[in-house]
């Protein structure tokens, strides 16, 4: 099954004024795929064979952080939804994206030893 690296289009904005004493940081992410897919199967001298391929837009992803630096120590916190705006159909089609919204939130933290 060969398929083509996911292009990625990411943006990210960070104003100069702070939030609750943190970096506010708003990012959009937009990623694109191409896939192959050949599957056959042979039983009993019955052949089966499928092939599809194409590109499609995945799922775009909105993002809101805040991120706050205490000496070597660093952390984030953020807040994302999965939009289902990505390219998907019921069937052996190529599927880029999810049929489905969600929502994600997350903690980051880095120590730098300096």
């Amino acid at each position: 099954m060969p398929s083509a690296p996911v292009p990625i289009s990411f943006t990210l904005y960070v104003p100069d004024r702070k939030l609750f004493g943190g970096n506010l940081g708003l990012s959009i992410t937009v990623p694109s795929g191409f896939v192959d897919y050949r599957a056959s199967v042979e039983v009993l001298s019955l052949g089966f064979s499928r092939e599809v391929s194409g590109w499609g837009m995945g799922d775009v992803i909105p993002r809101v952080q805040l991120g706050w630096q205490h000496g070597d120590f660093a952390h984030t916190v953020y807040l994302e939804a999965i939009t289902p705006t990505g390219f998907w159909e019921p069937g052996f089609t190529p599927i880029v994206g999810f049929p489905r919204p969600g929502i994600d939130a997350g903690w980051a933290f880095t120590w730098t030893d300096k």
